[in-house]
């Protein structure tokens, strides 16, 4: 019986670098793609948010008959601390004939960039875009206290997130609820 001998080959050392070429080369076209597209996404999870506790702030609106305030009247450095309060916060009537709110659940965590951020060490809660920024909150209405003229919206509110630059003057990412 005759021995065959197997004839094993392994890869060259420029079948090796062609390869790695090819792949370096598909990352740098994948690569860029996947950033733009993370950008958007981002931008698109701010805009629903923005969606969200615009129709929260309505429904309270609805219940009582006016906005909640924002931190101009409350004297709070947080822009949406007042915000979280009070569309969180279960509300009843001295007499208990009315049940009203929560008007929205946050679900969580400024290092995901999701929801709501406990600023230490004040123990305040603030609605934080995806970027881990505050939103910006202001009310025409102010419950009867006079109030600002929001920036956009006259005679409602206006929701605002600065975008990944955190610079509101940058108006070119900033994402808003009257666009």
């Amino acid at each position: 019986m005759k021995d065959k001998k197997q004839n094993f080959r392994g890869f060259t050392i420029i079948e090796m670098i062609a390869v790695m070429a090819i792949i370096a080369i598909l990352m740098g076209i994948i690569l860029p793609i996947m950033g733009v597209a993370k950008k958007k996404a981002l931008a698109a999870k701010a805009k629903i948010m923005i969606e969200s506790i615009g129709a929260a702030i309505k429904m309270y609106e609805m219940d009582f008959g006016d906005l909640p305030p924002d931190a101009d009247v409350t004297g709070d450095n947080h822009p949406t601390e007042p915000l979280y309060s009070y569309l969180t916060t279960p509300w009843t009537t001295a007499n208990a004939s009315i049940y009203a709110g929560p008007y929205i659940e946050f679900k969580g965590d400024v290092s995901k960039g999701i929801g709501v951020a406990d600023s230490e060490p004040d123990g305040k809660y603030e609605i934080v875009d995806p970027w881990g920024n505050e939103y910006h909150y202001e009310s025409d209405d102010d419950n009867g206290a006079g109030g600002d003229a929001p920036y956009r919206n006259i005679y409602s509110f206006d929701i605002y997130s600065a975008g990944p630059d955190e610079d509101l003057s940058t108006a070119a990412d900033n994402i808003t609820n009257w666009e």
